[in-house]
């Protein structure tokens, strides 16, 4: 009998290097001048449309195509049947993740793509949906991706209520663990393979902070820089 293709993995399904060019390209429609009352609402319409091009080439294209492959097999690994994501999603301990997950680094100067590269990620992923599970349960959600931002220089509470929040969630208990677990939680029963912490040099209030984190970075058992 064949191997039933599990929503959490199809998903994926047919995102090869073709379809990953065609989500993350962007070019917006052409200006015309005889559409804005005054310079200064043509010149912010510039801004945006060149702020939002965005052209593949093959080093962003090998850069998506490790992540979506990551996420992949996440997914390969984490949702091995029905049953068995019910019953996580019941475990007060929250889910059991077979494989351990690393931090991957996207580094660079300012003005080389960065966030226009994380902005298009957006694109790339499986879009948010809903799946039935099983009969007698509600549509579960499928959402790829979480983004944060680490602008506002919040603390790691309060950046972990937004997080559950923004993503569906009521904030219960008040220890950092707890709402690891339950951000933990959440995140696997919306089948989410990836975080997006943005602006992580907000993360220190110095103008050493750059160089703080990625120090930090090095102490960490594995990690992969692009």
């Amino acid at each position: 009998m064949e191997r039933e293709l599990l929503p959490w993995v199809a998903r994926f399904d047919g995102l090869d290097r073709s379809t990953i060019r065609s989500r993350f390209e962007h070019r917006p429609d052409p200006i015309r001048t005889s559409d804005y009352d005054s310079k200064n609402d043509l010149v912010e319409a510039l801004e945006q449309a060149i702020n939002s091009i965005a052209i593949f080439s093959d080093r962003v294209g090998n850069i998506l195509e490790k992540i979506v492959d990551q996420c992949y097999r996440h997914c390969v690994a984490t949702y091995t049947s029905r049953q068995g994501f019910l019953a996580n999603c019941n475990n007060e301990l929250g889910p059991e993740f077979p494989v351990e997950v690393f931090p991957k680094m996207l580094t660079g100067p300012a003005g080389i793509g960065k966030t226009t590269l994380i902005e298009r990620l957006f694109h790339v992923l499986p879009q948010p949906t809903t799946v039935p599970i099983e009969s007698g349960y509600s549509m579960f959600p499928l959402t790829s991706v979480w983004h944060v931002s680490l602008r506002r220089n919040r603390a790691p509470r309060e950046m972990l209520r937004d997080l559950i929040v923004k993503y569906g969630g009521v904030p219960s208990g008040s220890s950092i663990d707890d709402l690891v677990r339950q951000c933990s939680c959440l995140a696997f029963q919306s089948g989410t393979c990836l975080l997006v912490a943005d602006e992580l040099q907000f993360l220190a209030r110095s103008q050493a902070a750059s160089a703080a984190i990625a120090v930090s970075y090095t102490h960490l058992r594995a990690h992969e820089t692009y």
